[in-house]
């Protein structure tokens, strides 16, 4: 919120035309999706757009329908090679919609913004059946070992069954059109 004020007043100061989005949830990004196509004279592209991502969304959503339930952390950043400053998505973000609709159970309660910070004793408690490690680290020869990262908790579930998943695209963390693409 504080760069969009900031960034308003700039904008109205320099006359130039600006639309403000919100982006938390997956509704969110269908109305940006469709403002921004609105305001770029691109309606009939938006709503295109708009169908075809919800149209991949309800495919998967349709075949996880009857599936169990498992609990998901979806982590979005820490500090590489260490499960310190864990930052989660919650039930209040656009990646818990996503979970949601592939049939898994967001793991995290809502916070006003979406997002919250877990430290390794709280993960304990939560013990998941499923963790989406979606960290952005450098590959190559600094790149981290992401199995030996979550041995450091090996009685969780998701670690003891080989259910931590690394999620790489850039993409992934973005609420764009391409949350077709990250959900499949």
């Amino acid at each position: 919120d504080a760069q969009k004020h900031f960034l308003e007043g700039k904008l109205k100061q320099l006359s130039i035309p600006y639309v403000t989005i919100d982006t938390r949830s997956l509704s969110d990004i269908y109305d940006a999706i469709g403002r921004v196509a609105a305001a770029t004279g691109e309606t009939a592209a938006g709503e295109r757009v708009i169908r075809e991502t919800r149209s991949a969304i309800e495919q998967v959503r349709m075949r996880t329908a009857g599936v169990a339930k498992p609990a998901v952390l979806c982590v979005v950043d820490r500090t590489p090679g260490t499960l310190r400053e864990m930052y989660v998505a919650t039930k209040e973000s656009f990646l818990a919609d996503l979970i949601e609709a592939a049939g898994g159970r967001p793991l995290v309660p809502p916070t006003d913004i979406g997002y919250g910070r877990l430290t390794k004793e709280m993960l304990a408690t939560m013990n998941p059946d499923v963790i989406l490690d979606m960290t952005q680290h450098s590959p190559g020869t600094l790149a981290e070992d992401l199995l030996v990262v979550w041995k450091q908790l090996p009685e969780l579930k998701a670690v003891r069954t080989g259910r931590v998943h690394p999620i790489r695209e850039d993409y992934a963390v973005h609420p764009s059109p391409l949350v077709a693409r990250t959900i499949r």
